[in-house]
């Protein structure tokens, strides 16, 4: 008989809500700063001038949807898999003879530090010296899980990190 699947909400918050936000900002000044860069143009007949505003404006669109592909939305666990649903794809990662545990303080704020250049980012693969080699999935540091299963390595923030660890079928104790 197999296990019910169970899902973690990923919700946003903490410095990489902060730096979302910001971000969004800036690129819908930038954007709208562009569209009335290229309605003033329009009427003048330059055309190379409309064309690369209305280019920059469609790049800074484009780079704000990119930004965003790889924040995660939920993970859901049953019996065989990990699914990890991003806003742009759909993780899965093997349950079988994976470990899981909660990252010290001192290892979210190592974390946060190489996430954060001058805005957080919510994804990326790292090479740290306290954690290994990893690929990040956040959503609020806060809640960062360390999820290991074959030669897979996964730091996830779930909503409840404590339910989400006890959902797996095997975790070690934090340090």
């Amino acid at each position: 008989m197999t296990s019910p699947s169970r899902r973690f909400a990923c919700t946003l918050g903490g410095s990489i809500q902060r730096g979302r936000v910001w971000l969004l900002r800036s690129y819908f000044v930038i954007a709208a700063l562009m569209l009335g860069a290229a309605v003033l143009t329009w009427p003048r007949g330059s055309w190379l001038g409309l064309f690369l505003e209305v280019s920059l404006l469609l790049v800074c669109l484009w780079i704000l949807r990119a930004t965003g592909g790889l924040v995660p939305r939920w993970i859901e666990i049953d019996d065989d898999s990990l699914r990890l649903l991003t806003r742009s794809s759909l993780i899965r990662m093997p349950v079988a003879g994976a470990t899981a545990r909660r990252l010290s303080d001192s290892e979210r704020r190592h974390l946060e530090g190489l996430a954060t250049n001058w805005i957080a980012l919510p994804s990326g693969g790292f090479d740290s010296r306290l954690l290994g080699e990893f690929d990040l999935y956040a959503s609020n540091f806060e809640n960062a899980v360390l999820v290991e299963a074959h030669d897979i390595r996964m730091v996830v923030t779930p909503d409840d990190p404590d339910g989400f660890i006890a959902a797996l079928p095997a975790t070690i104790p934090p340090p």
